[in-house]
């Protein structure tokens, strides 16, 4: 499995790429179609059980989000209410990946 984080000069840190990356991996396992990946975008720190744990700053991703015209973005349970203050971008809590690919 690639996991591309491209551009290589934007700095990345921190747990919020975690669910995207694992939605990535689950869906080369065959477990999930990745036509689904395609228009959602998924944000959110995973824990060693597969829980999701809230993600700071929430509400700049969203709206960065919302500018690729997404079909909806699944955000960790924790952050749903905070994340559905964007306007223009469905939210879709999910507290587990087991959660996250069920919705999917």
């Amino acid at each position: 499995v690639t996991v591309n984080l491209a551009p290589a000069d934007v700095k990345k840190e921190g747990g919020h790429f975690d669910l995207a990356i694992a939605l990535g991996i689950v869906a080369s396992g065959g477990q999930l179609d990745p036509a689904s990946l395609r228009q959602v975008a998924a944000v959110g720190e995973l824990a060693l059980d597969g829980s999701l744990r809230a993600t700071p700053g929430i509400l700049p991703i969203v709206m960065a989000a919302r500018a690729r015209k997404p079909s909806a973005i699944l955000v960790p349970a924790a952050n749903a209410t905070e994340a559905s203050v964007v306007r223009g971008i469905p939210v879709v809590p999910v507290a587990s990946l087991r959660q996250a690919v069920e919705h999917l």
